[in-house]
Order: structure tokens, then sequence, then C-alpha cells
């Protein structure tokens, strides 16, 4: 069975994402209007730039054409990242 974190709240995200206790965070416009902070958008991690709205990835500045599936594994990694990405809000 997998858990998945339905929310939009970064700190517990993070928290839940570090020890290892989700597989996945899900969503939807309500909970993301709830964030004072505003939603989460772009991961940055080395060459590589992850933004969540627009759900792609960019490689040094290129386009890296990956699945719906294949992105949410890519946002799970970033965020489980020892060294911590640097997160961008809008």
């Amino acid at each position: 069975m997998k858990f998945f974190l339905d929310t939009a709240h970064v700190p517990d995200i993070r928290e839940r994402v570090s020890l290892g206790l989700c597989d996945g965070v899900t969503t939807n416009p309500s909970l993301l209007a709830k964030e004072k902070d505003g939603p989460l958008t772009r991961i940055e991690f080395g060459p590589l730039t992850y933004d969540q709205g627009e759900r792609s990835a960019r490689l040094d500045g290129q386009a890296v054409d990956f699945s719906a599936r294949e992105l949410a594994l890519l946002e799970i990694l970033l965020l489980r990242a020892e060294l911590h990405p640097i997160i961008r809000r809008r």
C-alpha cells in the first residue's frame, strides 16, 4: 500500500518526505488557496529545475520530456535530496 499526503503545506511535506513516511503528495486548488505563502512552484537542484505549476523539467536550461509518472518521481526525489534544493514560490 502507498501513502500519499493530501496537502499543500510545505513544512508538512518536507517533514514527512524526510522521514520516509509518504510515497507522494496530492493537492487541489482549495488546499493551495489556503496556504498563505502560496504554493510551491519551482525546485532547483544543480542544473535541474522542476516546475510544479507547469509540470515540466529543465536540465541546463533545456526542456526534458518526462511522463507524468516520471515527473512525480522526480519531485519526490528532489524533495528527499540530502543537499536541500532551492525552492521558489510565485
